[in-house]
C-alpha cells in the first residue's frame, strides 16, 4: 500500500500495537541521558475496554490499517471515532517505571486520518556503527 497515492500528500497515520518491545532511552534525572544506549522496553498487552488498542483488537486480532477520512461507518463506530479515547503513548525517552502507564487523550476523528493496528511488534535493531562492522563487532540490545 502506498500511502501518497492512495491519500494524497498529508495524511495522519496512528501507529497502535498491542503488545511487544520497543527501544527508548532511559530519563536520568527528569532529563534523557545521551551518553547511554536506548534499551529495550516490554509493552503488555493493553487491556481496559477505554483503550483505542483494546478496541482496535476486538474488532481484528490481526494487523490492519482503517481509513478515518472514508466517512460512512456504523453510528456506533462513529461515536466511538468521535469520543475522547485513551492510547499509550511511547515515544524515544521513557520513564524506567511509568512508561507502562503512560497514556494519551484522543479524539480519533479530530486527530488521525487513519489507524494502523500491529498485534505484535517486535524492538528495532540499531544500525551497527561503522567501526563495529570493520572490527566485526555488532551493537547488542540489552
Amino acid at each position: 500500500m502506498r500511502p501518497l497515492s492512495r491519500w494524497g500528500t498529508t495524511y495522519a497515520l496512528g501507529v497502535l500495537f498491542g503488545e511487544g518491545d520497543f527501544r527508548a532511552r532511559r530519563m536520568r534525572f527528569g532529563r534523557p541521558d545521551p551518553s547511554r544506549p536506548p534499551v529495550r522496553h516490554r509493552v503488555p498487552r493493553s487491556g481496559g475496554p477505554a483503550m483505542v488498542e483494546a478496541r482496535l483488537a476486538e474488532a481484528c486480532a490481526d494487523g490492519h490499517v482503517v481509513d478515518l477520512r472514508g466517512g460512512g461507518h456504523p453510528e456506533a463506530v462513529q461515536e466511538w471515532l468521535t469520543a475522547r479515547n485513551h492510547m499509550r503513548g511511547f515515544g524515544g525517552v521513557v520513564g524506567r517505571f511509568t512508561y507502562k502507564f503512560s497514556l494519551t487523550d484522543t479524539v480519533l476523528a479530530e486527530n488521525f486520518d487513519g489507524l494502523a493496528y500491529v498485534a505484535r511488534t517486535t524492538c528495532s535493531t540499531p544500525m551497527p556503527e561503522i567501526a563495529d562492522v570493520a572490527a566485526g563487532r555488532r551493537n547488542r540490545v540489552r
